[in-house]
């Protein structure tokens, strides 16, 4: 078994990993408390992702003017009356844009 090389010879960076690692690794009960950290902090972006994944849906962007022309709206079905109505819509986002 080799042993690490003397604190003296480490770079700065290098003695902060070794340090912090021996701190955190050094313990069951760090190692156990290092443990339930980062599962909580991967629960919590998961738990967030699904909130906010499933919490709004696409009419939100519709109420509010600043976000109205990121989203046109449901598609239309490919007809030409689908088509004639989603010309006219967007014709008429237009002109509400152009008038501001």
């Amino acid at each position: 078994q080799t042993s690490p090389p003397p604190l003296s010879e480490m770079s700065p960076m290098e003695k902060i990993v070794f340090i912090v690692a021996k701190t955190t690794l050094g313990s069951k009960e760090m190692r156990t408390a290092l443990f339930f950290y980062v599962l909580a902090m991967h629960l919590l972006v998961f738990v967030t992702t699904y909130h906010w994944s499933h919490s709004s849906t696409c009419d939100s962007f519709h109420s509010q003017e600043a976000l109205a022309h990121f989203h046109g709206g449901v598609p239309l079905p490919e007809t030409p009356s689908g088509v004639a109505a989603a010309s006219a819509a967007m014709d008429t986002m237009n002109a509400a844009l152009d008038s501001t």
